[in-house]
């Protein structure tokens, strides 16, 4: 796969998403003929690594809203344990296709029951996917940036073709124009990122999604150690630890929204991602977007706060600094 800058990566989402957008149904034609069909009561067992896996919480909560259950796996930990017990379909998720994990725990799902998501269709993950759908081979960043919302415009129209209305209309336009919005508030937060401590960044529902992606962007773009929390789950202890130079990130329009107040007088910076909430504006306003293309324009958000805080540390975005011979290669 072809790697480009993480801006260049960036700024490439609203031209590629909206390419995926018009081809995805054409693609997706044949794709009830080429699967066994996915019934209510059945699990859909979605496989993956890194910000793939991340990608998957948003799209398990559309398909149970069709009956189908949906169970978003960190592929490696389908090691040891019988395909069948856990599902009756597999989705793999890998953007190069390369993932060795998800590929492993696919080969255990019988023929007609196993669907690939990839920007490259000849990556070995083709080898054992009865379906490829393919993302559109565009080049991106190392932390995934336009592959990560692709993942997201390719579940919509699955959703589609699978009979599960999705909302939100078109992720390629509210990308394009939170990437412009986000441009200002990014640079005023800048320093807060680059300068932190620690980072935490909470989300509930379909923003949990947003938030496990926007932490790995943390320690992948910025080398800050980052964790993501539901948001119930963030109150319930590990909040705790926030003190000075820790910079809070809450995505969303309710609970999250009282935090700043618990967090008073602890030193730490709260950055708030979402709609206006009782008359107050977020941070980062994420519009009238709303399912999987709200879930875009929040990853959006943490993008373009990557893109300005790296400008004030002293190494660049694009490289991983531990390299690795058996995963993510």
């Amino acid at each position: 796969m072809e790697f480009v800058s993480f801006a260049e990566a960036m700024d490439s989402q609203p031209a590629r998403l909206a390419r995926l957008e018009s081809e995805l149904d054409a693609r997706l034609a044949e794709f009830p003929a080429e699967i066994v069909p996915w019934r209510a009561g059945e699990t859909v067992v979605l496989a993956a690594m890194g910000a793939a896996h991340h990608s998957t919480h948003a799209f398990a909560r559309l398909l149970r809203t069709a009956g189908i259950r949906a169970l978003p796996l960190v592929a490696s930990e389908g090691r040891g344990l019988e395909a069948a017990s856990l599902g009756d379909h597999v989705v793999v998720v890998s953007e190069s296709g390369r993932s060795p994990e998800p590929i492993e725990f696919a080969r255990g799902f019988a023929s007609g029951r196993r669907t690939a998501i990839t920007n490259d269709p000849a990556a070995p993950v083709a080898e054992i996917a009865d379906a490829v759908i393919e993302l559109g081979g565009f080049p991106d960043s190392r932390a995934y940036t336009v592959g990560f919302t692709a993942m997201l415009v390719a579940y919509n129209g699955l959703a589609g073709a699978l009979g599960v209305a999705s909302g939100g209309g078109s992720i390629a336009g509210e990308v394009g124009d939170a990437l412009q919005r986000f441009i200002r508030p990014a640079e005023d937060f800048a320093h807060v990122l680059a300068g932190a401590s620690s980072i935490d960044v909470v989300g509930a529902g379909d923003s949990f999604t947003a938030a496990a992606e926007i932490a790995l962007l943390a320690r992948e773009c910025l080398r800050i150690p980052a964790s993501a929390y539901p948001t119930h789950q963030y109150l319930h202890g590990p909040m705790e630890s926030v003190g000075a130079g820790t910079a809070v990130i809450l995505i969303g329009d309710s609970r999250e929204r009282a935090i700043p107040d618990s967090l008073h007088g602890s030193g730490a910076t709260c950055i708030t991602i979402g709609r206006a909430h009782g008359g107050e504006l977020a941070d980062f306003d994420t519009g009238r977007a709303d399912g999987l293309a709200r879930v875009a324009v929040e990853v959006v958000a943490g993008q373009r706060l990557m893109a300005a805080a790296i400008g004030r540390l002293p190494f660049e975005i694009e490289e991983f600094v531990h390299s690795q011979t058996d995963t993510k290669v």
